[in-house]
């Protein structure tokens, strides 16, 4: 009981100093997020789209490893894109540099996603939860540091919506689980790829792209 109490002070300590420091988001808007881990209880934009980034579970190296095998072509093409880019990042010390590998990336992810649309790729389900209006919140790790995701802005129209048949494929479904799907990317100026994170450093090392379910199945579900 002392050891979860603790946790929960150092977890609201921590998402407090976030939101002064990083994110700007006011104290109420923090306490709901750990509350409720609902990024939709924020109205800011902003704000919503950085609590998004804090409420995933991961997968472990091991659980990606047993997806890749079932992985199409333009998928495993789509990760080693980002890998390559994300090592080369990591190792560049010029900020010049730094910016220039985020434009080579933008133009090899345009190169294989012309159309933005995939069909048939299969990650691990790493968020599902639900908005205020109890609409599906979902997102996929199709790689250790890639994760695809719905998004909180609604011009996007990327939420699941309750009682849809993405909505009812997902009712019995876990976190963890793979999960085939299709659907399509938002176009971004900047990534080509619309990408959620706040500071380039995490957008090209771990990035969160905003993304539209047309079609899903959970694969191991039981």
């Amino acid at each position: 009981m002392y050891c979860e109490q603790f946790y929960f002070l150092m977890k609201t300590f921590f998402f407090l100093w976030l939101s002064i420091f990083y994110t700007n988001t006011a104290f109420s808007d923090v306490y709901k997020c750990i509350n409720n881990g609902l990024i939709t209880y924020t109205k800011n934009e902003n704000h919503q789209r950085n609590c998004m980034l804090l409420f995933q579970s991961p997968p472990h190296i091991n659980q990606i490893d047993s997806i890749k095998e079932l992985q199409p072509k333009s998928q495993n093409t789509f990760i080693k894109i980002l890998s390559k880019h994300s090592d080369k990042y990591l190792l560049e010390t010029n900020e010049l540099q730094k910016n220039i590998l985020r434009d080579d990336r933008k133009n090899s992810v345009y190169n294989l996603l012309e159309k933005f649309e995939v069909e048939s790729w299969v990650g691990l389900i790493s968020q599902l939860n639900v908005n205020s209006d109890g609409d599906a919140i979902l997102a996929v790790a199709i790689a250790t540091n890639v994760i695809l995701k719905t998004s909180p802005n609604t011009n996007h129209q990327s939420i699941i919506k309750k009682g849809s048949k993405l909505y009812k494929a997902l009712l019995h479904a876990e976190v963890h689980q793979k999960i085939k799907f299709s659907g399509e990317f938002y176009p971004s100026d900047k990534d080509y790829i619309e990408e959620l994170s706040p500071e380039e450093n995490i957008a090209m090392t771990k990035p969160h792209f905003i993304f539209r379910f047309t079609e899903l199945s959970v694969l191991d579900q039981n």
